[in-house]
């Protein structure tokens, strides 16, 4: 059965002061059938960039819920706000974890980023925040 949620994601600690605790709204529509989700996702950081939804991946066991979201193209925000995509690089997997509740789930993301440097080393580190779904 398609299920309807609603709800946020907030940007951690590990962001610019421009975006660190930002609220950005986002609906989720997927099907969960013996614990497996297989959906979409829409967030209003996004909707603009792309035509076609994220999507989503993951399962429920108990009141665990965790699931991989992954938008269509890569894209990054700059230090400015400037939005880009990026055409030679395939998209990040941006991992979802939380409890589910009576009526919402909520829990941490997490997504792994590089940056090359001058000498050419990359540089990986992790960006981070938290995550709020209503159930409808």
């Amino acid at each position: 059965m398609l299920e309807r949620l609603t709800g946020f994601f907030v940007y951690g600690e590990t962001y610019s002061d421009r975006l660190r605790g930002k609220s950005v709204p986002f609906q989720i529509e997927w099907t969960l059938a013996d614990g497996v989700i297989v959906g979409t996702s829409i967030d209003d950081a996004s909707k603009d960039l792309f035509v076609e939804p994220a999507t989503i991946n993951g399962f429920v066991d108990n009141n665990i819920i965790s699931f991989i979201k992954k938008y269509p193209k890569r894209w990054a925000t700059d230090k400015n706000g400037n939005v880009s995509i990026i055409e030679n690089a395939p998209p990040r997997d941006i991992h979802y974890s939380g409890v589910e509740f009576d009526d919402h789930f909520e829990g941490e993301w997490e997504m792994t980023l590089d940056q090359i440097h001058e000498n050419e080393e990359i540089i990986e580190f992790v960006a981070i925040g938290t995550w709020f779904l209503k159930k409808n």
